[in-house]
């Protein structure tokens, strides 16, 4: 690999500090999102329309499954470096937690409704649920991964599982959004309260 020359270097740095600040922002940004719909999905129940229900799963998945991974990353990366200690890195892992606490309100049923809500609110077809078929080897294709489980399930089960909670809920998707709007809402006001701190103005985001 060719080693990167030092102009690209110093532009390099110099982008990635600038992206680093906006980053930050759209993760506060979307972790109040999600704290706003979360709250409004609990108090105004199934009166609550449809577009407040997609943006929470949306907003749901995005937080726990990139905001999460992104602060994951934090840690590790100021563990390398020796830099655990730091306030900033105490302060990152207690965000970390405070995510890690709003996955575990879910059980693992209802972390897959997180993933399906999410990509039937964001794609026209659901094709990573179904038997398909890889493009380059012809072999059947019958496994989602899934971020928030931690493992690979099945289409078969994934189908089964997902059908039981939906028959578990009544097949009513509204109240589903709801409960879950309801379970997670106290764990999300936690997380922006646990942000507070590196985003003050003498801080500065590890994002």
């Amino acid at each position: 690999m060719a080693e990167i020359l030092a102009d690209d270097k110093v532009r390099l740095k110099k982008a990635i500090s600038e992206r680093s600040e906006i980053r930050a922002k759209q993760v506060l940004q979307w972790v109040q999102d999600l704290s706003r719909v979360a709250g409004e999905l609990s108090t105004r129940d199934t009166a609550a329309g449809v577009d407040t229900r997609s943006v929470f799963w949306i907003r749901l998945h995005g937080v726990l499954v990139e905001v999460g991974e992104n602060y994951e990353d934090g840690c590790r990366f100021m563990k390398e470096y020796g830099l655990e200690t730091s306030w900033i890195a105490r302060q990152t892992q207690a965000v970390r937690d405070a995510i890690t606490g709003t996955r575990d309100a879910l059980d693992e049923d209802e972390r897959l409704w997180v993933h399906y809500r999410r990509d039937t609110e964001c794609h026209v077809w659901q094709e990573s649920y179904e038997l398909g078929l890889r493009k380059k080897s012809g072999t059947l294709k019958e496994t989602r991964m899934f971020a928030l489980l931690g493992k690979e399930l099945n289409v078969d089960e994934i189908d089964k599982r997902a059908r039981g909670l939906l028959r578990k809920h009544g097949v009513n998707e509204p109240a589903m959004a709801v409960h879950f709007a309801k379970l997670v809402a106290p764990h999300v006001a936690n997380v922006l309260e646990t942000m507070g701190p590196l985003y003050a103005p003498e801080a500065r985001s590890p994002i």
